[in-house]
């Protein structure tokens, strides 16, 4: 990870620091998601971990609501 090797040439992060520069870099179209992470967790408590599998449940279900209206499209036709 790009943090590690920052970290080798003596530049840390703070957790904090971390989970911004990760939300900052999401797509533009999950601008209200990261608007709703941000709102719901306290960002200086918030760890990597939690950041991760936050994105992840919602990436899950974009994907599972994207299957859904694909196949609502594919009954209607």
């Amino acid at each position: 990870m790009l943090t590690n090797e920052l970290k080798s040439l003596g530049k840390s992060f703070t957790t904090e620091e971390l989970v911004r520069k990760i939300l900052r870099f999401l797509p533009h179209s999950w601008e209200a998601k990261v608007t709703a992470i941000q709102e719901a967790k306290d960002m200086k408590k918030i760890t990597l971990d939690e950041l991760i599998e936050n994105v992840q449940h919602m990436s899950l279900e974009e994907l599972l609501n994207n299957k859904r209206k694909t196949r609502k499209t594919v009954e209607l036709l």
